[in-house]
């Protein structure tokens, strides 16, 4: 219970969940890692360490990891804590389902040129779409059109990506803070190693508004070329000339605060 027992495990559970080995899906991993912990340490610590394994950014997925972990542990301590984390976390899964469904039955948006109706719109202020089979060019006219006066604010992100997840409380305080700026957040989730239900689950788990697109692995990657994006999570600033301005944006967290953003706008107009 110390300081140093708890760096202790923190440091096993680094190590045990990014052991090198061949492409393998997160089960697979999270079975590999299983099966190493039984066989190198006692059953009571290997299931303590158990606790701090899992990979999913999905809640789903994070479900099916839980019952893998409860279904390898012999201590009834941790299979309790398992337990309860399995509960909540089913919990969640059925809120956000059943959000999904009400969202779906109340959509009116007229929608955007281009895009058409959205597919989902929701209490918190999302709008979900699919975005059409279309180049990067044809797609960046048509967001720019559908926001006269407006910049555009660009996260490229992905269902699995934490850093993308881990930036977008900044982004969701700075788009309620600056309601009154000219200026829309856009959010474009490729479908890469996801699914359409996936991402809808993870923008109602997040609460995130703004635009969602769903884009596909062809536009995903013409976009990724035209601003340079070097990975995921990538940012793009549209200024209200409908311009682009480069590295204008490099985090959603380096902007502190509504201000920051304003200044931003300011200068770029």
């Amino acid at each position: 219970v110390s300081n140093n027992s708890a760096e202790f495990y923190r440091c096993q559970w680094m190590y045990f969940g990014n052991m090198p080995g061949q492409k393998m899906t997160s089960i697979q991993r999270l079975d590999r890692c299983i099966q190493k912990l039984d066989s190198l340490v006692s059953p009571a610590r290997a299931d303590y360490c158990k606790l701090g394994l899992g990979y999913s950014t999905d809640l789903t997925d994070q479900s099916v990891e839980q019952d893998h972990i409860l279904n390898s542990m012999h201590t009834d301590w941790c299979m309790s804590i398992i337990k309860n984390e399995s509960a909540r976390t089913i919990a969640r899964v059925n809120e956000i389902n059943a959000s999904l469904a009400k969202a779906s039955q109340v959509t009116t948006s007229s929608g955007i040129a281009g895009l058409g109706k959205p597919l989902i719109e929701t209490s918190f202020g999302a709008s979900l779409y699919k975005a059409p089979d279309v180049n990067a060019a044809d797609f960046m006219a048509k967001l720019i059109q559908a926001f006269p006066g407006k910049a555009i604010i660009i996260d490229r992100w992905a269902t699995w990506c934490g850093a993308c997840i881990g930036e977008m409380p900044h982004s969701k305080k700075l788009q309620e803070q600056s309601k009154d700026l000219p200026v829309v957040f856009v959010y474009l989730c490729t479908i890469n190693n996801s699914t359409e239900n996936k991402w809808k689950s993870k923008v109602m788990e997040m609460e995130q508004p703004g635009v969602h697109i769903l884009i596909n692995e062809k536009l995903d990657a013409e976009l990724s070329k035209t601003f340079a994006f070097s990975g995921y999570p990538g940012y793009a600033f549209i200024d209200k000339t409908g311009s682009y301005k480069p590295g204008a944006i490099t985090w959603m967290s380096q902007f502190e605060n509504k201000q920051a953003l304003a200044t931003l706008l300011v200068t770029t107009k």
